[in-house]
């Protein structure tokens, strides 16, 4: 039941895209820890979509960086059981 972590540039995505982004890394989250895909499993899983003002990325040490992305993915140890251990 993973948390994830998206960060990006203000302006990378459309507020659709970023939809179907944070719909599709829940699932493949699900499917990596090989959770059956099925609205309560999905619903464990948070996605945290942050924009940040470009002129606070930096690249090459510099402001203003554009084209990059970062997903971090937050895994708890262990599975889902049906006897919940």
């Amino acid at each position: 039941m993973p948390l994830i972590f998206i960060h990006f540039p203000e302006g990378t995505f459309s507020p659709e895209n970023l939809d179907l982004l944070a719909n599709q890394v829940t699932r493949d989250g699900e499917e990596l820890e090989h959770l059956p895909l099925n609205d309560f499993v999905l619903s464990t899983t948070w996605v945290y979509a942050r924009p940040y003002p470009k002129q606070h990325v930096y690249h090459g040490g510099k402001p203003g960086g554009e084209n990059f992305i970062s997903i971090d993915i937050n895994v708890i140890n262990g599975k889902l059981t049906t006897s919940g251990v």
